[in-house]
């Protein structure tokens, strides 16, 4: 397993795209499942402006 490397200016978890994309899909197929997942679940991609990474947005769950 890989380091996670995080974005300078906003700390958060940087993806490739290929990654990114992979991720929101797995939990958008594990739908019925968010209760046993974790608290966040990521919806969707974008490019951060600072570091040209791909970072995540979450909905967070309420169960």
């Amino acid at each position: 397993m890989t380091e996670k490397k995080y974005c300078p200016q906003t700390g958060k978890v940087c993806y490739s795209c290929k990654q990114a994309e992979a991720t929101v899909s797995f939990f958008k197929k594990a739908r019925g499942n968010h209760g046993k997942i974790g608290k966040n679940i990521p919806t969707r991609i974008y490019l951060c402006k600072f570091c040209g990474e791909y970072h995540l947005t979450h909905f967070r769950n309420k169960r």
